[in-house]
């Protein structure tokens, strides 16, 4: 097809060399389709010849052939929908059949390429305020089960990385792994030389080399989907190329568990390195023994629903469409109060304790007197949502406000519910480090953004540097308050957060953004995902008032004077704004 193609444009091109009057049998119409044709067929063949040998150019025209029609159908469906004035209850069938279609396809377009884009995916899973319960129940898989590699392909990266046997190293080796992600996966074993227990992190050889090109490829899609996140992806790349050498993330490991260690010790563990036997590909660390806070929340979730009598789906497509309904999570928290919850825990604390001392003294007498032997009862696991919060708050905050050396991708996937209690925190590849003026302009902010006094938090913005094309009070305080503090119902006026970043953005857009805002920006909203998940929205800066106020006094040299009530007053809206009546 492509040399008959090439052999029309080819005699096309020569057709005009020969007379030009109609006399001569020229036909301008069937010169231009060969022209048309064979044109046609070159570029054709330049694309396919591009795609078959250069790796990058096909993972672009695969991402921009499957995401842009999917961005497409969606901005022109919005668009139709206003034009049309449609009915709310054909608008909804039509974005839930929508969903139904899309959801599966951007998933599927994620696991084949895997990268960059597991990431991006990882990250829209935490954002159950912006997307449908559709997309979220597909999304949230990229937390836990993103398909791993072969196990020989995994002993061959380990052997090449230490230039011996597998077995020479690790006594025992799950082949199993216990999770995959973007740019590798971990597996349980045993270290030979002193027999302890550890968790391998193993990266996959070619993330470091398609990371770039990926990186690329959102960078332009934001630039014609959402201009309003391009300021922030130089950061963004700089920090993910920080990951791909492991014996750094051992170190971060090492200063982040030091840090913790002192204050936070009876609440949270960071799993300490294996440095000797860490290499550039290959991390070795301290195996927590827990699971990851999304899986059990999903495991309470369930039963939740049982005792309601409904499945987890229609438990959970509930408390969407009451979030949907309500426009948006309010910042009021429904549920048990604390101190009932607090005493649940403590009752099944109890229960439990009290079961394995009798389990114990069972099995004592068993082995006296002969017999079976008990197992030990499961300790069973409860999220004390309260608890859980405020600890990851100011956990977070004290990492960013008071070290200076903080964990730049908390996920919820990143985070584990132990055994004991206690919060596991672990892959620390993505850590920013800031300077003493850095964290006091943050912590000014966060303190501002707690008092809820707007016009201070401007003044807080633009002392950090940070600017927009019109330094629009009403544009930054709203910016401000979503990026370190909170984006409920009540800050986005009623409207769906997306929605209105853009039209912020359209309004006011940001030309000038700070390196060291980004990260503690990213940890904000991936923490407050954690809200999401229960359907409750979190404030940042109010939860983390306490060390905002100790950085402020070790960092200003005096304490933070909140203003009196009676001056701090909201900031007005722009008239030009369309905001939804109250």
């Amino acid at each position: 097809f492509y040399a008959h193609s090439l052999l029309r444009f080819a005699r096309g091109c020569r057709q005009p060399a020969r007379s030009l009057s109609v006399a001569s049998g020229f036909r301008p119409a069937a010169w231009l389709r060969n022209l048309a044709i064979g044109g046609a067929a070159v570029v054709g063949g330049c694309v396919l010849y591009w795609k078959e040998t250069d790796i990058h150019f096909d993972r672009s025209i695969t991402f921009w052939t499957k995401a842009f029609p999917i961005m497409a159908r969606y901005r022109m469906a919005e668009f139709w929908s206003k034009v049309s004035k449609m009915p709310e209850d054909e608008i909804n069938k039509m974005y839930h059949q929508m969903h139904e279609k899309y959801a599966d396809e951007f998933l599927k377009t994620i696991l084949d390429l895997k990268g960059f884009y597991v990431k991006i995916g990882q990250n829209m899973a935490t954002r159950a305020d912006i997307l449908p319960p559709i997309w979220i129940e597909k999304l949230r898989t990229l937390e836990d089960q993103v398909p791993p590699k072969p196990f020989v392909e995994v002993r061959g990266i380990v052997e090449r990385s230490y230039g011996k046997k597998l077995e020479e190293v690790f006594s025992e080796f799950d082949e199993e792994p216990l999770g995959a992600a973007s740019i590798g996966q971990v597996h349980r074993a045993r270290l030979r030389s002193s027999g302890q227990q550890v968790a391998v992190k193993v990266q996959y050889p070619e993330t470091e080399f398609l990371f770039r090109g990926d990186i690329a490829n959102i960078r332009s899609f934001c630039h014609i989907a959402q201009p309003e996140q391009e300021l922030i992806l130089d950061e963004i790349e700089r920090q993910f190329m920080g990951e791909f050498d492991y014996r750094i993330e051992a170190c971060n490991l090492e200063q982040v568990r030091r840090n913790m260690l002192r204050r936070f010790g009876r609440r949270v563990v960071v799993p300490a390195p294996c440095m000797q036997e860490t290499t550039k590909e290959v991390l070795v660390m301290e195996y927590l023994d827990g699971v990851k806070l999304i899986s059990a929340i999903k495991g309470m979730l369930e039963k939740h629903a049982q005792r309601l009598g409904k499945s987890p789906a229609e438990l959970e497509a509930e408390m969407k469409e009451k979030i949907l309904r309500e426009g948006g999570l309010s910042e009021r928290r429904s549920g048990p109060a604390d101190w009932q919850l607090d005493l649940y825990e403590f009752a099944i604390t109890t229960r439990h304790a009290l079961l394995s001392a009798l389990t114990s003294l069972r099995n004592v007498v068993a082995r006296i007197w002969g017999g079976a032997t008990w197992p030990q009862p499961e300790m069973e696991i409860f999220i004390n949502y309260p608890r859980v919060a405020q600890t990851l708050m100011e956990v977070h905050a004290h990492q960013i406000l008071l070290d200076g050396f903080f964990n730049g991708d908390p996920h919820p996937g990143n985070i584990l519910v132990l055994r004991d209690g206690r919060l596991g925190l672990i892959d620390y590849g993505q850590v920013k480090q800031l300077g003493p003026e850095e964290r006091l302009h943050i912590a000014q902010c966060m303190l501002a953004l707690a008092d809820d006094d707007s016009e201070r938090v401007v003044e807080c913005v633009l002392a950090t540097g940070v600017r927009s094309k019109h330094n629009d009070p009403y544009v930054l305080g709203k910016l401000a308050t979503i990026a370190l503090d909170r984006d409920s119902r009540e800050v986005t006026e009623g409207m769906n957060f997306q929605s209105f970043a853009e039209m912020l953005h359209q309004h006011d857009p940001i030309v000038t953004n700070v390196d060291c805002f980004v990260m503690a920006v990213r940890v904000s909203i991936l923490l407050r995902a954690v809200g999401y998940a229960f359907g409750q929205s979190i404030s940042f800066a109010r939860l983390a008032r306490p060390v905002a106020e100790e950085a402020h006094l070790l960092l200003a040299g005096r304490r933070w004077e909140p203003r009196p009530v009676s001056e701090r007053k909201p900031l007005p809206p722009p008239a030009a704004f369309r905001l939804p009546a109250a």
